[in-house]
């Protein structure tokens, strides 16, 4: 699964309307101060030892925070969400 800088012009990554299965890489969003926003689908994330943003949007997701402070916000549906290490922010919806 490939990310893609958002086409609205946000600084942010984009993932498919898919299912999509995501491994962040330490440095990655280095250059997008909005993070990733997950789109339809029920999708998989992890992250990096990174502070990150990650947004969940639609679908039931899992998002994992690794290091870092992360804010990861779950969106609509029945997600999982893991801070782990680091001064994390979750946002669940209902």
């Amino acid at each position: 699964m490939v990310l893609i800088p958002d086409p609205s012009g946000e600084q942010r990554l984009v993932a498919t309307n898919q299912s999509d299965s995501i491994l962040l890489t330490a440095g990655q969003l280095i250059n997008y101060s909005l993070g990733v926003g997950l789109l339809e689908g029920n999708d998989t994330l992890q992250g990096s030892n990174d502070s990150e943003k990650v947004n969940g949007n639609s679908g039931d997701d899992m998002l994992i925070g690794f290091g870092g402070n992360d804010l990861l916000w779950g969106g609509q549906g029945e997600d999982y969400l893991v801070g782990n290490d680091g001064n994390d922010t979750l946002f669940s919806y209902s």
